[in-house]
């Protein structure tokens, strides 16, 4: 059984549409990859996953303000669900990292991270919009991804 880890990609071709030849060179000197962090825990006996994943990419302009985008991961079951995290608050000096990313089983209830990009992990608190009042927000911890490639496979305890 194959099974792929997809994540949202910034597609070149799709940005050759839009800028000219010479743009589309600044642009990709603009954009720089931070970093893949994941908890993603996968269950080779059911093909489900379990766990937390992220890829965060930097652009820098003279134009305008550095931003950060990305794509995120709640995994639960299938493996494939990312989606791209829009609000984003980010400060390089301290490495606070705020955002908002869309629920994919309920669009109207977005989610809420808070926490610190770090130069090993992602840590903070998650909490889905919608939940009943006092819902303690989930603590995570994501370990920074080596090879960048995909999310990190990990086998759950119990199938060690």
């Amino acid at each position: 059984m194959r099974h792929r880890y997809v994540f949202v990609r910034l597609s070149i071709g799709l940005l050759s549409l839009v800028f000219s030849s010479a743009a589309l060179a600044q642009a990709a000197k603009d954009i720089a990859f931070l970093g893949q962090y994941s908890s993603i825990v996968f269950s080779p006996a059911s093909g489900d996953c379990d766990g937390f994943g992220i890829r965060l990419w930097s652009i820098t302009s003279k134009a305008a303000a550095p931003s950060v985008v990305g794509t995120w991961i709640e995994a639960d079951g299938p493996c494939d669900k990312a989606v791209p995290i829009f609000a984003v608050r980010f400060n390089a000096k301290t490495g606070a990292l705020t955002f908002l990313t869309m629920n994919a089983s309920d669009p109207g209830a977005p989610g809420r991270f808070e926490g610190r990009l770090e130069d090993s992990a992602l840590a903070g608190t998650f909490l889905w919009g919608g939940q009943p009042a006092g819902t303690a927000p989930v603590q995570i911890r994501l370990p920074r991804s080596q090879s960048g490639a995909g999310l990190v496979k990990h086998q759950a305890a119990d199938e060690k």
